[in-house]
């Protein structure tokens, strides 16, 4: 991601351009640390926080970023606009996976008719060739 630094500061062309970042193995460790060697180039917190979240692919965790830099930069409580986000995205994540539950039964549906279908018709050849045999025995006995 090539992203031009408003305060004249170098270019950021990836993340090992940031710096050694690749020594962490958690993935928000790693985005962290990108922030922190932004800053350490002489952006403010806030402006580093907004330039890595603009290279995460997880909405959730974009907004995190993006409230932690707000909360850097207007002061305050961090506790409540984060609360706020778990929140939200706990919702979504909650609302989207009854939707996939949801239509389960319907795709469900046709695989178990037929797998029923093949047990019933599995347990019932038994005794409708029993019956065949029985019913070709009894006609060949009176011709």
């Amino acid at each position: 991601v090539r992203t031009a630094l408003a305060t004249g500061s170098p270019e950021v062309k990836s993340e090992d351009d940031v710096g050694n970042v690749a020594k962490y193995r958690d993935p928000v460790s790693r985005l962290l640390a990108m922030a922190v060697r932004l800053t350490e180039r002489g952006l403010s917190f806030d402006e580093s926080l907004n330039h890595v979240a603009r290279m995460i692919d997880s909405s959730g965790m974009r907004h995190a970023f993006i409230h932690l830099g707000l909360a850097q930069r207007e002061g305050g409580e961090l506790i409540g606009p984060l609360r706020e986000l778990s929140d939200s995205t706990q919702i979504y994540f909650q609302e989207s996976v009854e939707e996939e539950i949801a239509g389960m039964p319907v795709k469900a549906t046709m695989p178990l008719m037929l797998t029923f279908a093949g047990l019933i018709s599995f347990c019932m050849a038994s005794p409708i060739i029993q019956l065949l045999e029985f019913l070709q025995q009894a006609a060949n006995q009176f011709k």
